[in-house]
């Protein structure tokens, strides 16, 4: 206990680190620069805000399902390519990306 009291300790389960266990007075400098953090990304945001540098909710969830359906298409080829050879067969893609998307609703004031 006097080792963890003056500096971090690593507890490990099978060889594999489990948990750090860190002095209170770390602990709540690390919390303290969390919110401190917190804190700028608020004021940017806000600031963004009041210069109108928005984004429409529907205009930003689009371009993430593309993006997304272009990284997933790329994974399924090279995993597909890498298993069965180059045969061009293609998966379809789409709203399945949207589905997961759905729980995002637009902010309503």
């Amino acid at each position: 206990m006097d080792t963890v009291q003056r500096e971090a300790v690593a507890i490990s389960k099978k060889g594999r680190t489990a948990a750090i266990v860190v002095p209170v007075q770390e602990y709540e400098e690390y919390k303290a620069l969390k919110m401190e953090r917190l804190r700028r990304e608020v004021e940017i945001g806000l600031g963004q805000i009041e210069r109108g540098d928005v984004s429409d909710g529907e205009a930003f969830f689009d371009e993430l399902e593309k993006e997304l359906n272009d990284v997933n298409d790329h994974l399924y080829r090279a995993t597909h390519d890498r298993r069965n050879g180059a045969s061009g067969k293609r998966r379809k893609s789409g709203s399945r990306i949207r589905s997961q998307l759905s729980f995002f609703t637009p902010f309503q004031s």
